[in-house]
């Protein structure tokens, strides 16, 4: 069994030739199918000679119990060079594709908490709409009010007005706890929450 998760469970499969990593969840919401769409999309725009992100092997789920197969990869403190490198080149390969619109396309998680799926084609009416209001609505009333919440909002709206955001796929939690790097040398990147967000919802 491998430790350091409290979302899921998880081992480390070894066979003579091979290594595989498999994570279950017990919770009824599908956090491992999200995880997979995620890990799957994000493959698409990655350079491997600097970035890796773990391949899915199988996906499985039976009476709300989930079971995620991806392979497993050892990995070691080393320089970050190549994990940077990469994941500037999934940003920069994501966002030649040319996406039009901000948000994404099933409901997913970051963390234990909901990710409002939905499009919008904005950056500013996107992060408000599906990330920053819906995050604010878990507040109890007697710790922000609705006047409070309206300047929040209105003071983002002000903030973001003039940017102008490199639209991108983004891993989405990335986190020191979510990142590695590989016996080569290259990067590893992990447990997105990914969307189509201002490219730096990653480097923030």
């Amino acid at each position: 069994q491998v430790h350091g998760g409290d979302i899921h469970n998880a081992w480390r499969i070894e066979f003579s030739n091979k290594k595989l990593f498999l994570k279950r969840n017990i919770r009824n919401k599908k956090f491992l199918e999200f995880e997979k769409y995620c890990l799957q999309n994000l493959r698409k725009y990655i350079n491997q000679e600097n970035l890796v992100i773990p391949e899915v092997i199988a996906y499985k789920n039976t009476k709300n119990t989930e079971i995620l197969l991806i392979e497993w990869i050892d990995m070691k403190n080393f320089d970050q060079k190549k994990l940077g490198k990469g994941l500037a080149e999934m940003h920069l390969k994501s966002a030649e594709s040319n996406p039009k619109m901000f948000g994404y396309p099933v409901e997913g998680f970051i963390g234990l908490t909901d990710q409002k799926k939905g499009w919008e084609n904005n950056w500013v009416d996107c992060f408000l709409k599906l990330r920053i209001t819906p995050q604010l609505s878990l507040l109890n009333s007697n710790v922000i009010d609705k006047e409070t919440l309206n300047k929040v909002e209105e003071k983002i709206k002000l903030e973001l007005i003039n940017h102008k955001p490199i639209n991108t796929l983004v891993h989405g939690d990335l986190w020191s706890g979510n990142i590695g790097v590989e016996q080569s040398g290259k990067g590893v990147i992990f447990d997105p929450a990914s969307w189509w967000a201002d490219n730096e919802v990653d480097t923030a």
